[in-house]
C-alpha cells in the first residue's frame, strides 16, 4: 500500500510550500549563494562574493548572445576566431621558435582547461563542463600546430613522442571509443601526462610546465582538500525500481553546501578507486540530506547495483566525493529573471528538480518570481513507481517541496480530484508531467506495478508540444513585461536541441528566451 493510513496526499506531505523555519530564515539576496560553483575558493570568501558574481554577470552577458551562425553564442565566436588567428599566425611564419611558441601557447591552454578549480574560468564564469570543449579544441591545435612546427623545423624523437602521445590521447577521446572504454580512456591519460610533460621538456618546451604546475595544484585542492578533508565519506545507497540507485546522506555529517543543478564526481573505492564518476544532486540545496538518484546504464553503475543486490537494499557505502561543480550558464541567482522554464526528460530531472526546488525555496524569503514552468517528459513509467518505494516513503526525505522526483508534489493537477494537492494559489509553479510510453492493460491490472493513483491524476500522456509551451512564456513575458526568459534543459539530444532551436524562435518582439542546457560529456 502506497499510502499507509494517510488518506489524502496533503495528508502524508503537508502543505507543499510550508516551511517551518521560512520565519527564522532572512531575505532572499541575489548572488548570495553562487560562491558554491568554486568549493575550494568560494567556501573561504563566501557572500563576500555576491558584488564579483554580479558584474560578472553584467560582463559577460554579452558575450551569451547566440548568433545566426550555427546558433553559436559571441562568447563561442570570440574563441574560434582567436583559434583562427593563432593557427593564421603560424602558418604564416616559417621560422623555427615562433611555430614552437604558437603550439606551446594552445598547450598551456588545453591544460589550464582540464582542471576544474582554476581561476581563469572562476574570474570568466565558466564551468569545468564547458573548460573541456576549449580543453579538447585545443589539444586538436597542438597537434596541427604540432605538425606544422615538425615541418618547418625537422622531427627529432621527443618532438615525435609528444605529437604521437597527443594524438592517441585525442583518437580514444572520440565519442564513441571514450563511452565504451571509458577506463582506458582515463588510464591512458594518466600514462600519457608524464611523457608529454617530460618530451616537451626535453624539445625547450619548458613553458608547458606552467599548465602541469596548476594540473597539479588542481589536483592537491581536488583529492587532499576536498575529497580528504572536506567532504563526507559516508553515504546510505538504495536500490530503487526502474534500475535507479539513491546515495543519500545527511549534512550533519560535513557541511556540504552547493546550488541547484550542481554535480560531484563520485567514487566508491570498493568498485575502484581510479572511477569517478559524475552525477547530478537531486535534492534542494535548502534539504537537510544530500541525495543521487542514479540511472543504471554503464558498466560501472551496473556494478554498484549488483553490488547491493548482492546483500541488503539498502547499506551504508564508504565513497569519496569531488565537488560539487557546475554553474548553469544563465543569471539564476539574481532578479534578471522572473521568468523560468525548466525542460527535462527521463533521469535528466535530477538537477531541474533540484534548481526547482531552490528557486521555490527562495520565494519563500522573498525573491520575485512571476512563472516556474517545469515540465518532464519520462518514457518508463518504473521510474515513476520507483519514487514511491516504500523505503524511499520511510526515510527522511525532505518534504518542503519536493521528495525527489515525485510528480504530484510539485505539480499542478489538472483534475479536480486532485485539488488536495495543490500547493499554495500564489505560487508560481506550473508543471507538466508526460509518460510518452503507453500503457497497456497489465500494468493497469497489477497495482504493484501502476503509477501511484495520485501521480496519475497529475501526469498527462503522449509526448510535451514544446511550441506551444514557449508561446505560452512568450506571451506572459510580454502582459508582464519581462524583457528576459531562462530557460534550462536537461535529457536527451534531440529534447535538448528542440529546446535551444525554440528559444532562438520565440527571441523576438522584446523577448529573449537565453538558454542553459546540461553538459556530461566528461
Amino acid at each position: 500500500e502506497y499510502m499507509g493510513s494517510h488518506d489524502t496526499l496533503a495528508e502524508l506531505i503537508g502543505p507543499v510550500f510550508t516551511n517551518p523555519m521560512a520565519q527564522e530564515k532572512p531575505a532572499w539576496i541575489a548572488h548570495q549563494n553562487e560562491w558554491c560553483e568554486s568549493p575550494w575558493l568560494g567556501q573561504k570568501l563566501g557572500e563576500k562574493l555576491t558584488r564579483f558574481y554580479a558584474i560578472r554577470w553584467l560582463l559577460s552577458y554579452p558575450l551569451q548572445r547566440r548568433t545566426f551562425v550555427f546558433s553559436l553564442t559571441i562568447g563561442e565566436l570570440l574563441l574560434l576566431t582567436l583559434a583562427a588567428l593563432l593557427l593564421a599566425a603560424n602558418f604564416s611564419n616559417n621560422t623555427k621558435g615562433f611555430t614552437g611558441n604558437c603550439g606551446i601557447v594552445a598547450g598551456v591552454v588545453c591544460i589550464v582547461s582540464a582542471t576544474r578549480n582554476s581561476v581563469w574560468a572562476f574570474l570568466c564564469g565558466i564551468p569545468f563542463e564547458r573548460t573541456l570543449i576549449i580543453h579538447k579544441f585545443c589539444a586538436y591545435l597542438v597537434v596541427i600546430i604540432g605538425i606544422w612546427h615538425a615541418y618547418v623545423s625537422g622531427m627529432n624523437g621527443s618532438g615525435l613522442i609528444f605529437i604521437i602521445s597527443m594524438g592517441m590521447l585525442i583518437i580514444t577521446s572520440y565519442y564513441i571509443i571514450r563511452r565504451r572504454f571509458f577506463e582506458f580512456f582515463l588510464v591512458l591519460h594518466w600514462i600519457c601526462l608524464p611523457i608529454i610533460s617530460i618530451s616537451g621538456l626535453v624539445h625547450g618546451a619548458g613553458a608547458i610546465l606552467i599548465g602541469f604546475a596548476a594540473f597539479g595544484i588542481d589536483m592537491i585542492i581536488r583529492y587532499v582538500y576536498l575529497v580528504m578533508f572536506r567532504n563526507p565519506r559516508k553515504v546510505k545507497a538504495t536500490c530503487l525500481p526502474a534500475n535507479v540507485v539513491r546515495l543519500s546522506f545527511e549534512k550533519s555529517q560535513r557541511p556540504f553546501e552547493f546550488r541547484g543543478g550542481q554535480y560531484a564526481f563520485i567514487c566508491v573505492p570498493k568498485l575502484g578507486i581510479f572511477q569517478w564518476h559524475p552525477f547530478s544532486i537531486s535534492s534542494s540545496p535548502d534539504d537537510p540530506v544530500v541525495s543521487f538518484h542514479i540511472r543504471v546504464l554503464g558498466n560501472w553503475t551496473k556494478s554498484l547495483q549488483e553490488m547491493l543486490l548482492s546483500g541488503e537494499l539498502s547499506t551504508e557505502l564508504d565513497v569519496l566525493i569531488d565537488g560539487p561543480y557546475g554553474s548553469p550558464m544563465v543569471d539564476l541567482d539574481s532578479d534578471r529573471y522572473q521568468i523560468v522554464l525548466l525542460i527535462s526528460g527521463g533521469i535528466g530531472i535530477t538537477p531541474m528538480q533540484s534548481i526547482c526546488n531552490e528557486l521555490m525555496e527562495q520565494f519563500t524569503r522573498g525573491r520575485k518570481l512571476i512563472r516556474v514552468h517545469f515540465v518532464w517528459t519520462v518514457r518508463d513509467r518504473e521510474i515513476i513507481s520507483a519514487l514511491y518505494h516504500k523505503d524511499f516513503l520511510q526515510d527522511k526525505a525532505p518534504t518542503s517541496l519536493p521528495m525527489p522526483f515525485v510528480p504530484d508534489l510539485i505539480s499542478v493537477p489538472h483534475s479536480a480530484s486532485a485539488a488536495a494537492a495543490v500547493a499554495s494559489p500564489s505560487s508560481p509553479l506550473v508543471t507538466e508531467f508526460f509518460l510518452s510510453q503507453p500503457r497497456d492493460q497489465a500494468t493497469v491490472e497489477n497495482p504493484v506495478e501502476n503509477i501511484h493513483p495520485f501521480a496519475e491524476q497529475s501526469i498527462r500522456h503522449g509526448r510535451p508540444k514544446l511550441d506551444v509551451t514557449f508561446e505560452k512564456i512568450h506571451q506572459l513575458a510580454i502582459d508582464s513585461k519581462q524583457s528576459r526568459v531562462a530557460v534550462l534543459c536537461c535529457g536527451p539530444q534531440a529534447l535538448t536541441k528542440n529546446a535551444v532551436e525554440l528559444a532562438k524562435k520565440f527571441s523576438k518582439e522584446g523577448v529573449r528566451f537565453d538558454t542553459h542546457f546540461e553538459l556530461f560529456e566528461f
